[in-house]
């Protein structure tokens, strides 16, 4: 009688330890996918400072409009800005899917009032 309470007093120790566990690799995978994200959204803005500074170097030249070379430079910083602008994005959805795992992991151990040491 003794052992079998011993072990419903271990069990919600051992819950809080698996749920610990589980909540630092979720903040890991969190703090990794918010770090890329804004990275990302760093490298999209270098992008678009490029494409501006480009544009406005074009823009104030005395090019003939059939420039090719310049307007080949314009054309590829847009489509450079509009890939980082995607792939910042992409990189986004990822860092908030994160933020809610973890959001929705500690909901989840907070119902469980077995396993809860949190009101």
């Amino acid at each position: 009688l003794v052992a079998e309470f011993a072990n419903e007093e271990l069990t919600p120790d051992v819950e809080n330890s698996s749920l610990e566990q589980v909540l630092i690799e979720l903040c890991k995978e969190m703090q990794s996918a918010t770090g890329l994200a804004v990275e990302s959204y760093e490298m999209s803005s270098d992008a678009v400072i490029s494409h501006i500074n480009i544009m406005q170097k074009v823009l104030e030249s005395n090019l003939a409009a059939r420039d090719d070379d310049a307007w080949n430079q314009v054309f590829e910083a847009a489509t450079a800005k509009s890939e980082a602008l995607k792939f910042a994005g992409h990189r986004e959805k990822e860092a908030n899917a994160a933020i809610s795992n973890v959001v929705e992991s500690i909901d989840a151990g907070r119902k469980n009032k077995t396993t809860s040491t949190n009101p």
